[in-house]
């Protein structure tokens, strides 16, 4: 109990409100009476156990202390702590008495409740949106940011190693402030389930993300104290950023298995209503269920049989079927299927509303992933092209340190910005934006962990990668201002 309850806690109260209201479809609709469902979700392992007990005691006081129904809704609409929740009880206690039927209520309760939740995506997608293209926006303002505080600092050089602080600050400031916007994106959802049995090298994978973080954290924080090199640079962010590229590419390639699955799951219900509907049986459903095919659930439905053939109760059959899934919309539907059947809820119906659930779901995701997919896009090339511009600026840097180091009495009121140190303030630069990024495109998906280190990899990696590149090619040009600075030598005076 208290394991179910620590893991209900992280789940958003919309998603509470949610699975209640799939109860009162699911009860309401094979017009199951108001006691039985009662009886049903307060027993219900889908919702959290805070909740739980409130139904047990509104039961306990019908049962054991001959409270009316009409008592029973009053001390639920009264001690509940969802608000929503506690309007559909005062709801239902005034309907019942005006002669409507739970049947009824449920139905026009239900409908209400998809269409706020239609209105409330729409509201909510558009906002992502928005967030997304005014990140990528800020993304290609910190090059003109940077360049315009190297010019500063230039021209003031006098603490331009707190100067480059300050505005290192700033920019972090400026875009970390869009991830507390990107937090509050309530379209995310989690694929996978915290079912044990997934394959030894997701295990593995699982295992190693917490210290692989730390890891390659730890080099990159140390790296802001050791780099002053392009190569010490790049190297550093190879480093840090290719073992996390590796472990998001393998996870997430999972992911994508599971979320197949997930693809079948609404025509797999519908179609086990119908036999259900028909046998009366779940072994003989899930025997039938086999002669079709549904894709990467095969497996699953023949595990299904076996247990229904070996005699185990179709509540645990349904449960571990969600489970094995791997997908935690397959482990809640699922369960809430046995639940219902359990309860006597109509197999057609049960399965009917939870088939359009999953597909709602599915929907959802793919329309999300439409906007999320631009930032993820465009994240790469942005943060190439910021790491060419710092690699032409260490360069012309180098190149204005020497021409002034020449010509220092006439120049001085131009102090350059030591290569070393521009090549230390770009570093970061280029770290913190990356890190941002990555949570900013974790935080809009919010599915796996593995999109959090796919992407911080992946930047990382394109940034070192086009940094030395970059270096190494615009380093051709100190080749060509050699003799530029010998001529300019020779025109100082007393300079040869």
């Amino acid at each position: 109990m208290e394991r179910r309850e620590i893991t209900w806690l992280k789940l958003s109260n919309e998603d509470l409100v949610n699975t209640f209201m799939l109860y009162v479809a699911m009860l309401g609709l094979s017009n199951v009476s108001v006691k039985q469902f009662l009886r049903t979700v307060s027993i219900s392992e889908n919702l959290p156990v805070y909740m739980t007990k409130q139904f047990q005691k509104a039961c306990a006081l019908m049962e054991r202390w001959s409270y009316g129904l009409s008592e029973a809704l009053e001390y639920l609409s009264k001690h509940l702590r969802e608000a929503r929740l506690k309007n559909f009880f005062v709801r239902l206690t005034h309907s019942l008495k005006a002669g409507v039927t739970f049947e009824d209520l449920a139905r026009i309760e239900y409908n209400k409740y998809l269409a706020e939740k239609a209105n409330d995506f729409e509201k909510g997608l558009e906002k992502l949106r928005k967030l997304v293209e005014a990140y990528t926006t800020l993304i290609s303002t910190v090059a003109l940011l940077s360049v315009s505080f190297l010019l500063i600092t230039t021209v003031f050089g006098d603490g331009s190693e707190q100067f480059l602080t300050i505005s290192l600050a700033s920019i972090g400031a400026t875009l970390s402030s869009t991830s507390l916007l990107f937090a509050t994106n309530t379209l995310r959802r989690k694929v996978l389930n915290h079912y044990g049995g997934v394959p030894k090298k997701i295990i593995t994978l699982n295992m190693a993300t917490a210290p692989l973080i730390v890891i390659s954290a730890t080099v990159l924080l140390v790296g802001v104290l050791l780099v002053n090199s392009v190569w010490s640079a790049s190297t550093t962010l190879a480093v840090a950023g290719l073992p996390l590229a590796v472990h998001g590419f393998l996870g997430r390639r999972f992911k994508k298995r599971v979320e197949a699955s997930e693809a079948s799951l609404p025509l797999l219900l519908k179609s086990m209503g119908d036999y259900m509907a028909v046998t009366g049986s779940l072994n003989k459903t899930s025997h039938l269920l086999t002669l079709s095919d549904f894709g990467q659930l095969n497996r699953l439905v023949h595990r299904l049989e076996a247990r229904a053939k070996a005699g185990i109760g179709m509540l645990i059959s349904l449960k571990m079927f969600g489970l094995e899934s791997l997908s935690s919309i397959g482990s809640k539907v699922f369960s809430m299927l046995g639940e219902a059947l359990e309860a006597g809820v109509k197999p057609t119906v049960a399965t009917g509303i939870l088939s359009e659930y999953v597909t709602s779901v599915i929907m959802n995701d793919r329309r999300r992933s439409q906007i999320t997919a631009s930032l993820k896009t465009l994240s790469l090339p942005l943060h190439a092209t910021l790491a060419a511009i710092f690699a032409l600026l260490t360069t012309l840097l180098t190149i204005l340190s020497q021409i002034s180091a020449l010509l220092s009495p006439q120049m001085m009121f131009i102090r350059p910005v030591n290569p070393y140190t521009a090549v230390n303030f770009f570093y970061t630069v280029m770290v913190l934006t990356a890190a941002i990024t990555a949570v900013n495109i974790y935080l809009s998906d919010g599915d796996t962990i593995y999109t959090l280190t796919q992407y911080l990899g992946t930047i990382l990696v394109i940034s070192s990668a086009t940094y030395l590149a970059m270096s190494i090619a615009s380093g051709s040009l100190l080749t060509s201002f050699a003799k530029l600075t010998k001529g300019v030598s020779g025109l100082v005076p007393g300079g040869g």
